[in-house]
């Protein structure tokens, strides 16, 4: 009776930890999911922010591709460079069939980041 209950339990608390390490994995996925998001919007406004000074143009940067300047306060979770693109209005994905008004310049922003 007694080897039985201890079965019993060692099972259950096999169980429990289980549940638990799941959890903590699935946390852990969510939250760098949201680390990149959140680094993606910075990618964004910096990109905003390079257009509206003039330092770069839709036809002449970053057409084929930009980097976020590497920062030591980006978490470990996000992989650097995060790259930015800048679509001219009329190429491909910025046009006025996306809904798009004409003489916009699309940003395209690529993070990756790891789950682990």
């Amino acid at each position: 009776m007694v080897l039985g209950t201890i079965f019993i339990v060692v099972v259950l608390a096999n169980i429990a930890l289980r549940v638990m390490l799941s959890q903590s994995r699935f946390t852990h996925h969510k939250v760098s999911r949201i680390q990149a998001q959140y680094a993606g919007w910075a990618a964004i406004n910096y990109a905003q922010e390079e257009l509206r000074r003039g330092n770069w143009t839709a036809v002449t940067s970053c057409a084929a591709g930009c980097a976020l300047p590497p920062d030591s306060n980006i978490p470990n979770s996000i992989l650097q460079p995060i790259m930015i693109t800048l679509i001219p209005f009329g190429n491909a994905g910025c046009t006025a069939a996306t809904g798009v008004p004409a003489g916009t310049t699309c940003i395209s922003v690529q993070v990756q980041y790891t789950s682990q």
